[in-house]
């Protein structure tokens, strides 16, 4: 007897968002991060069938507007967090911290 399943076909793109957040004085070099990515893409053979959005500084309920909007493949944080031990890593967004688990689980609803 066959089984059926059902295997999601992949997109023709891939969809990065990098979210880029420095919302307090400091020596991040995020714009360089950003430079960075751009360029490895560029040298991709694949570069056409990669889109990368670029978020900065985004608040909450921006990040998760894009994240509905894009349906990201990856999602790329550059920026301040905080290890808050029990309670997990912690995203800065818009001088605020965020759970990463909370972002994630919001975002990506299991």
């Amino acid at each position: 007897s066959s089984s059926s399943s059902s295997v999601a076909q992949p997109r023709a793109n891939l969809r990065v968002v990098v979210v880029t957040s420095n919302a307090r004085p400091s020596k991040l070099l995020l714009q360089e991060e950003v430079t960075s990515i751009m360029e490895a893409r560029a040298k991709s053979d694949k570069r056409s069938s990669i889109n990368i959005y670029h978020l900065k500084n985004p608040s909450r309920a921006e990040l998760f507007q894009a994240v509905q909007q894009l349906r990201p493949d990856i999602i790329h944080y550059a920026g301040h967090s905080e290890d808050r031990g029990a309670a997990g890593t912690w995203l800065e967004l818009k001088e605020q911290f965020d759970s990463a688990e909370t972002l994630i689980d919001n975002v990506f609803p299991r």
